[in-house]
């Protein structure tokens, strides 16, 4: 199965933090684990949203603050829906890979969306935790 017919798991960027390593496969793309209360959740690929708060002078990579965290986007001019519009203070949404937690969230993204609704950041945060309150009930 490659990496973009795995589920997109909806997270904080504080919860990017808490992931640990997953068994190595013989897939080409990390593996991770996310410990929920009392249970284990494979992560291939994330899905955030935040504010850009940086956007790097080469324009491949910027910084978003989720109100938990920031993370560095990487590769972000690689990736569909890139474009003139990343800016500072542009509310966005990035489906991407973890690449590392070490120092920084890092997550190359591979694929981005603009989003203009005025509430989408308020909606987001009731999306993410009814999100994990229907998994921990599963």
């Amino acid at each position: 199965m490659s990496l973009s017919e795995k589920p997109a798991r909806k997270l904080f960027l504080n919860q990017c933090a808490k992931l640990s390593e997953g068994l190595s496969s013989q897939n080409k793309y990390r593996s991770w684990i996310l410990q929920c209360k009392t249970k284990k959740y494979p992560v291939e690929l994330i899905w955030i949203q935040g504010n850009i708060v940086n956007v790097s002078e080469s324009q491949n990579s910027f910084v978003i603050n989720d109100g938990t965290e920031v993370a560095v986007i990487v590769s972000a001019n690689k990736a569909p829906g890139y474009g003139a519009w990343i800016t500072n203070g542009q509310y966005v949404m990035v489906i991407g890979e973890v690449v590392s937690i070490e120092s920084n969230i890092e997550v190359r993204a591979l694929k981005l969306t603009k989003l203009l609704d005025p509430n989408a950041e308020s909606l987001w945060k009731l999306e993410v935790k009814d999100f994990w309150n229907f998994l921990e009930k599963s």
